[in-house]
């Protein structure tokens, strides 16, 4: 059995304002849970006061993760025109385009970091 990967992100509104970025994590969430049966778990938090919102991705498996990248395309395009992404952390083995992904953010000044698991497990 392959192992679970965790992506976690935060993204800051460009205009300060939370409720635009709460209601396209909304409508990201309805989204995902709908057309990506690979995503076991998706919790989003929110700050307020920092005008972030936080994802916190457990994928089955780091070909589901990879796979995320393509059907959450357009979600993630116009994040871009709301949010700016100040964190991205992975937990677990991540593929070539997951590692694109954080190879091009920590390029770019974001918060990025990678660590393997050395232990748990995962139910479905």
């Amino acid at each position: 059995m392959s192992a679970p990967l965790t992506l976690t992100t935060t993204h800051r509104s460009l205009e300060r304002d939370a409720d635009d970025l709460r209601l396209a994590a909304d409508a990201y969430t309805a989204f995902v849970e709908r057309v990506e049966p690979g995503l076991v778990a998706l919790t989003v938090t929110a700050d307020p006061d920092e005008a972030t919102v936080t994802f916190d991705h457990v994928f089955a498996d780091a070909a589901a993760a990879e796979q995320h990248l393509t059907t959450a395309a357009d979600h993630i395009a116009d994040s871009f025109a709301i949010a700016e992404t100040t964190r991205i952390e992975v937990v677990g083995r991540p593929g070539p385009r997951i590692t694109g992904l954080l190879d091009a953010n920590w390029a770019a000044g974001v918060a990025v970091r990678s660590r393997e698991s050395v232990n748990g497990f995962h139910r479905h």
